[in-house]
């Protein structure tokens, strides 16, 4: 089984989530850089208003995703 890993760009001020690229073939442009991002949502928070700015490796985060909960996807039984 392979495992999905999505990559989530949020806001650093109210982790609102401005992109959310989960899967190869989504779109024709594939994944954005955070460069691209800026260019396409502009140079603030939508939600928040905070100026964005480009990651540091210091500010990038790799955490399990939990995805979506949806009525149309099938889960794995327990145990099986």
């Amino acid at each position: 089984m392979v495992n999905d890993l999505p990559v989530v760009y949020r806001c650093s001020s109210c982790n609102y989530v401005l992109y959310e690229f989960v899967k190869v073939g989504q779109d024709s442009y594939g994944l954005p850089t955070p460069s691209e991002l800026m260019a396409k949502l502009g140079d603030h928070c939508p939600n928040c208003g905070k100026k964005l700015k480009i990651p540091t490796n210091n500010d990038i985060r790799v955490s399990p995703y939990r995805a979506k909960k949806s009525s149309g996807n099938l889960s794995p039984r327990a145990g099986g």
